[in-house]
């Protein structure tokens, strides 16, 4: 059985960086960082046309990335900050590490897109926030997988430096992965309050084969239905699965795609992709960048030559994305998402270089429960940067999740408790 990797493990460095390091002077009260003891310092850019420069430096960081994060690499996250950003105030802090033998040889170890927020939980505390975007799944920063450690203590170091800033709150963090690792450490050692929720999403891993799998995560009665389903819905026509492959066919398949994602029930809620120009244009940017760098696949389920079932997934670090996934409600008494979702497992078992598939779904989603066996563990954490006003937050967010509780286990009767709906349950975490 195949297992899952979460890093570029096999590629090799090509070549030194070639941009030279230009510090942009930070701006709204934020300090740079000078050079470290161990080689590193911390460049700190507010805008997109400052950050261009790093393209390269940043994609050369990916390939050797501690923890995978393609939501972050220059190819999805330019046009993210381009088309989805807005007015949020971002600002990217990048950490290099300089040669002792070759001053000139500088290199990126870590890269931290970030956004300025005035409120947390609805009360007014500014604090620092992972960048993140409607379509982002994971928040994860790129670190140089040889000098994570020292990385992720000048970033927090940094952080420090910021007085006006209370909070550093990080969504969507993978839990077992390094920098999550280094964090808590560095926080412990340095007895710095923080709270964390930990919550898990459905993930693929393949097994031998896709018979066996199959056999080992669907009763016999669930895979009789689908066998079921999928012969019901071919006495209707020729039924078949195909995967985009040719560039000729590309605008073709991406414009049958959003249409058919508008079609249905994620129109009504407003969030198919198609519906806003800027989200739009940033799907169309991505997967033109990502079918060009054979990062993007993309199937669907067609019943006499017309999409009944369509997916989209993007590769990163040695596995993919369940990105989007859209069907045609006509037919939604076939399940034809989840007959093209069985197709695409058979297809991934084929596939060795896939070792995981991230499903992107909610935790409680039911149909990714079902087909995925496997779970990814995530986490959000928020650290405290302040002893007096950063922690007193903390403490009081606690609270107020625990009367929330308080308040729905005694939920009856006429009375009912009406206190502040907050985003996220935040599980404390240790001092």
């Amino acid at each position: 059985m195949r297992q899952d990797s979460h890093a570029g493990e096999d590629m090799d460095y090509s070549a030194p960086l070639q941009v030279p390091l230009q510090a942009t002077e930070p701006k709204q009260g934020l300090k740079s960082a000078a050079g470290t003891s161990s080689g590193l310092s911390v460049i700190v850019v507010e805008t997109l046309d400052d950050l261009k420069p790093y393209r390269s430096d940043i994609d050369d960081l990916a390939v050797f990335a501690a923890d995978d994060n393609l939501f972050h690499e220059p190819w999805m996250l330019f046009p993210a900050i381009e088309c989805l950003a807005g007015k949020k105030p971002v600002l990217f802090v990048l950490v290099f590490r300089t040669s002792r033998e070759d001053p000139t040889d500088r290199r990126l170890c870590g890269f931290f897109p970030l956004e300025r927020r005035s409120s947390y939980m609805g009360l007014s505390v500014p604090h620092l926030a992972m960048f993140s975007y409607p379509y982002c799944f994971k928040s994860t920063p790129l670190l140089h997988r040889d000098h994570f450690k020292q990385t992720v203590q000048t970033f927090l170091d940094w952080v420090r430096l910021q007085s006006r800033i209370k909070l550093l709150d990080m969504q969507q963090i993978s839990r077992r992965g390094c920098f999550h690792r280094a964090v808590k450490t560095r926080l412990e050692l340095r007895n710095i309050r923080y709270t964390e929720k930990r919550f898990t999403r459905a993930c693929f891993v393949p097994d031998t084969d896709s018979a066996t799998y199959w056999n080992k995560t669907l009763s016999a009665k669930a895979r009789s239905k689908f066998r079921r389903l999928e012969r019901r819905l071919s006495e209707l026509g020729r039924l078949e699965c195909d995967e985009l492959s040719s560039v000729d066919d590309f605008d073709r398949w991406i414009e049958e795609f959003l249409v058919l994602e508008a079609s249905g029930w994620k129109n009504s809620k407003g969030t198919a992709i198609g519906l806003s120009t800027r989200d739009r244009q940033f799907f169309w940017s991505i997967a033109r960048e990502g079918f060009h760098r054979k990062r993007m696949m993309m199937m669907a389920l067609r019943l006499e030559g017309k999409a009944v079932a369509m997916l989209c997934n993007f590769r990163g670090g040695g596995g993919s994305y369940g990105y989007k996934t859209a069907y045609d409600e006509n037919f939604r008494h076939f399940s034809p998402g989840m007959l093209l979702f069985l197709k695409m497992i058979d297809r991934l078992h084929l596939d060795p270089e896939i070792r995981w598939l991230d499903s992107c779904a909610a935790p409680d989603n039911v149909s990714a429960n079902q087909i995925f066996s496997a779970r990814r563990i995530f986490c959000n954490m928020t650290v405290s940067n302040s002893p007096i006003t950063g922690n007193t937050v903390l403490v009081v967010v606690e609270k107020l999740k625990r009367l929330r509780q308080l308040a729905r286990a005694t939920r009856a009767g006429a009375g009912r408790l009406r206190l502040p709906r907050l985003k996220h349950s935040i599980k404390p975490g240790r001092t």
